[in-house]
Formats: C-alpha cells, structure tokens, sequence
C-alpha cells in the first residue's frame, strides 16, 4: 500500500488502495485460489501433506490480507463521503463565485464598450471643431 505524505488533501492521507485497485488485485486473488485449489486437491489425493499444508496456509493469508483491506475500506467509507460532501459544498460555493466573476466580466465589458464609444465621439466632435489626430 502507498502512502502519500500530501498534508492539503485529506484523501490522500488515506492508506487505503481505491476500490479499483482492490477489486483488480482481488480479481488477481480468485484466479490464484482456483489454482491452488486445484492443486490442493491433487496434493490431498497425493497424499503430499506438505505441499497441501502450504497451500492452506497461502491460501488463508491471501483471504486474511483481503478480509482486513476490506475492513479498512468499510471503516474509511463514511469518511470518503464526508469528503465528497465537503467538496461538493465548495464545488458549489465556487460555482456562485465564477457566476459572480462571470456577471462582473460582463458589466466591466459593457463599461468597457460604453467608454470606447464616448471616446470616438469625443474624437469626432474634436475633429468637428479642427483638431487633426493621428491614428496609433
């Protein structure tokens, strides 16, 4: 399991893998405890106690790894969706300050448009009464 040491983001001071993650390497899991069942089930009609032992014990680790990643998942859960909430609270509070910005941009473009417009009046007025201007 990775560990990020990012203090500004609380999900990635979870140690928990993602669920993709999980489920591709619990997908790995289940291919392996099919063979090793198969091959359980030779040793035992071999009579290799060994062997089978070993494979049981394999195989109660990997279900014991999967059982606590599971439970440490479950654990974490309702702390993802407090996160979630939270972001989607600012999702939200961020999405009114960008309409405000986008409101205020609209305002300062028609200012904008409004001061352009007095300002060639005022140079064809001017023009009007003799002054000449060069254009730059």
């Amino acid at each position: 399991m990775k560990s990020n040491t990012q203090e500004s983001d609380p999900l990635t001071m979870l140690d928990a893998p993602t669920p993709p993650q999980s489920l591709a390497r619990a997908s790995q899991n289940v291919k392996q405890y099919v063979q090793d069942l198969a091959t359980w089930h030779e040793y035992e009609k071999a009579g290799k106690e060994a062997e089978h032992a070993a494979i049981v014990e394999r195989m109660n680790g990997v279900y014991k790894e999967q059982e606590e990643e599971f439970n440490l998942f479950k654990l974490q859960r309702p702390m993802l969706g407090e996160i979630a909430r939270e972001r989607n609270a600012e999702n939200e509070e961020l999405k009114l300050e960008n309409e405000k910005l986008r409101e205020e941009n609209r305002k300062l473009e028609e200012d904008k448009a409004a001061l352009l417009n007095m300002c060639d009046d005022l140079v064809a007025k001017l023009e009007e009464c003799g002054y000449k201007f060069e254009e730059s």
